[in-house]
């Protein structure tokens, strides 16, 4: 009995090895990170394991194959005899009592060492990894010592032979934007992030493709005063903008000299005065319109503005972006209270979606799940827009239609020369609605077919 104890005994410190291995190895750092700081030894003494993995590994690897040897070895000499001892009283197994002795005893301690030293001790391991870790690191700690000479020998020798294969040592590899992706998903599939959450996390990772193009206000679309007009015509547009903060041109928009606010002509009209805009305007902040959105933020933290005039490769203005428009990027359409909502993407019932023009690309690749777009590496396009101008290869037409993969791309409305509106469908959804609507027409013709021919009979 007591030989049987002695070998369950090194079974469970191999769970016990195994356990502390997938609780460290598993355990997230930052929630380690934050027991430590509420002062948790535990947590303190697991972080050092888990960024020094290479002899804490070697501590834990060197216990388990001395507790395998061991078992091995007292099983062979005490469980196995005895058992021998036992077949050898059977007449038929006697020749075979020691083969079968060792082998049935290889079985039971394969087997309860598979279920309590390995599978059971992870599984526990896995359902509360930094629990565990903080329990068992310190013991583990006190091992690892105790075994640094021989963690040590090891250690070179393993190297040595990795030497000797040529093998290098792999660079860590930094976290990709796909793998945050991949853990928002995930978080939100748990219930810990709400999808709103998600859907704004995954804007902010994108400002840096996204284009100040793609987002400010168009040329076409500016209010804006000059100051060769008279005071009284400029006091017209400013009183009929819809916005705070005015451009202001000379001689027209392509000779842009500042900004104004609306509040600070208010304030002198309010004072009997006819101000001078000239003197009010304030310094303008410039962009080229091929800057990240992220650029674009980070321009206005440095400046302390709240718009930047847009303006192309040969200096003409491309059109306005403000702070609020950055937001828009991130947290979707904040229509102001007399504009009429306009969202981007409108399911529609039969299943399509009208998509504006001005989406961007990235936005509309993750909408509708699409890994790569024609072309799309040269950069020749940055919106939904662009990249029908760009398959068309002509200005499209109202009834246009495209392909990409398996959607069909409908030109629907077009202001001016830009496109405004895309119907977007499936081709492969269409098609099966399409045979599903064909299939009673055709039913309805059988019958009405059928009298005919029984009358012909009859």
């Amino acid at each position: 009995m007591m030989d049987i104890l002695i070998i369950f005994g090194l079974i469970l410190l191999n769970g016990v090895f195994a356990m502390s291995e997938i609780a460290v190895v598993s355990s997230r750092q930052i929630r380690l990170q934050q027991a430590v700081d509420n002062g948790s030894e535990g947590a303190k003494v697991a972080l050092q394991l888990a960024n020094d993995p290479s002899r804490f590994l070697s501590t834990i690897q060197v216990g388990i194959t001395l507790i395998g040897i061991l078992a091995g070895a007292y099983g062979e000499a005490s469980i196995a005899r005895q058992l021998e001892a036992m077949l050898v009283t059977v007449e038929p197994l006697e020749p075979y009592a020691k083969p079968l002795a060792l082998t049935i005893m290889v079985a039971l301690i394969t087997y309860f060492s598979l279920i309590f030293g390995e599978l059971v001790p992870k599984r526990l391991a896995l359902l509360n990894p930094e629990g565990i870790a903080k329990v068992l690191s310190q013991p583990m700690n006190v091992l690892s010592r105790i075994a640094r000479p021989l963690v040590w020998l090891l250690g070179i020798s393993t190297e040595f032979m990795l030497r000797l294969l040529r093998a290098k040592r792999a660079d860590e590899q930094p976290m990709v934007e796909e793998e945050i992706r991949s853990l928002m998903q995930q978080g939100t599939e748990a219930g810990i992030m709400d999808e709103t959450e998600q859907a704004m996390v995954k804007n902010v990772l994108r400002l840096d493709d996204q284009r100040v193009g793609n987002i400010m206000t168009l040329r076409k679309d500016l209010y804006y005063v000059d100051l060769k007009d008279s005071f009284k015509e400029n006091r017209r547009k400013i009183a009929s903008s819809p916005h705070s903060r005015i451009p202001v041109c000379k001689g027209g928009i392509d000779n842009i000299v500042g900004v104004v606010y609306a509040k600070d002509v208010l304030n002198k009209v309010m004072s009997a005065e006819e101000p001078d805009l000239a003197a009010l305007v304030k310094t303008p902040l410039f962009i080229p319109r091929y800057a990240t959105a992220l650029q674009l933020l980070k321009q206005f933290k440095q400046s302390k503005s709240h718009i930047a005039i847009v303006v192309d490769e040969h200096g003409q203005t491309s059109g306005l972006a403000s702070l609020n428009d950055v937001l828009e990027a991130i947290v979707g359409d904040l229509p102001a209270d007399d504009e009429e909502y306009d969202p981007d993407f409108v399911e529609r019932e039969n299943g399509t979606w009208l998509v504006s023009g001005r989406v961007d690309i990235s936005a509309f690749k993750d909408h509708f799940d699409i890994r790569k777009l024609p072309e799309e590496e040269y950069g020749n396009y940055h919106t939904l827009g662009g990249l029908v101008l760009n398959v068309l290869g002509h200005l499209p037409r109202e009834a246009d239609v495209m392909s990409i993969g398996d959607l069909a791309i409908e030109v629907v409305d077009m202001d001016g020369n830009r496109v405004d509106k895309l119907l977007i469908s499936n081709k492969q959804a269409t098609a099966s609605v399409s045979a599903a609507a064909s299939a009673p027409a055709a039913d309805k013709s059988d019958a009405m077919a059928s009298p005919g021919v029984n009358e012909e009979k009859a």
